[in-house]
């Protein structure tokens, strides 16, 4: 059953589902991108994307060492915007699942239970999977070669279908499959494992309440629910009125960004915390 709009009855069970004691929280790429992180398919910013089919780290030795420095570039970009996403994690406790490899979220103090594809805390070979941490290594003064086999090294991440972090993905789907809600903000979800997860696995998490946090709306599943909640109707939920100049938590009425509809969302995790806390 697909709904278009929202009514009070759904806004109410959103708000109880912000109480439950099991709430997974997955952080995903475009998260990263949209706070002007360099995304991975960013040819502007980065050095691959469909206009580059033939690009191969794996075995050619150039492109390798593009792929390097492109990571060091990365990681020089400061602009993770943590105190966005501490808002909401200030109002419920999480367990945070994430598609990003690059440390931001760690550096930036949050504990993660799963990295979905691995993190830039190591490196490994290609030819023989020889693994070294990256705080006692350099690539660089290895010549971005293995020293043991001489293979080229890549970031201990999965990326051009090599590496497959299977262990992260079932862990973190099982972590899903018993979680009590599950929060989307900026996931990827064409990523594997979403487009290749059993039908079993499907319908386990498809009895899960879910909510993905866009730019401009919320998306909420349960079940045979699938309901658009425009964040207007948030606001009303919550008594926010930008005529009568109600604003907190810094949320801005008429910036329609990603980073701005989790002001709201925070708001509303904290209000029916209060609201529970309130009742007992």
């Amino acid at each position: 059953m697909q709904l278009k709009m929202s009514s009070q009855r759904y806004l109410v069970e959103i708000s109880d589902h912000f109480r439950k004691p099991n709430i997974i929280c997955l952080l995903g790429y475009t998260f990263a991108e949209s706070t002007d992180y360099p995304h991975y398919t960013d040819i502007q910013k980065g050095v691959w994307s469909k206009s580059h089919p033939l690009f191969n780290p794996l075995q050619n030795e150039a492109q390798n060492k593009i792929l390097w420095d492109w990571f060091f570039w990365r990681a020089q970009v400061k602009t993770f915007q943590s105190e966005v996403f501490s808002l909401l994690l200030q109002s419920a406790k999480f367990i945070i699942i994430t598609q990003n490899v690059d440390l931001s979220l760690q550096l930036a103090g949050f504990d993660i239970e799963c990295a979905l594809y691995g993190n830039m805390s190591k490196f490994k070979c290609v030819s023989n999977l020889h693994v070294f941490e990256a705080n006692t290594n350099s690539p660089i003064a290895l010549n971005y070669r293995c020293p043991i086999c001489q293979s080229l090294l890549l970031p201990d991440v999965e990326m051009f279908g090599w590496n497959k972090k299977e262990n992260s993905v079932n862990h973190a789907i099982n972590a899903m499959k018993s979680a009590d809600f599950i929060i989307f903000i900026g996931a990827d979800t064409h990523l594997h494992p979403f487009q290749s997860i059993s039908d079993i696995d499907k319908q386990a998490l498809s009895n899960v309440a879910t909510i993905s946090i866009e730019a401009k709306q919320v998306l909420y599943s349960h079940k045979q629910i699938k309901l658009v909640i425009q964040l207007k109707e948030i606001e009303s939920h919550l008594g926010l009125n930008e005529e009568k100049k109600i604003t907190k938590g810094g949320y801005d009425f008429k910036n329609q960004s990603l980073q701005n509809t989790l002001v709201l969302i925070a708001e509303w995790s904290k209000a029916s915390t209060i609201q529970d806390t309130a009742s007992n």
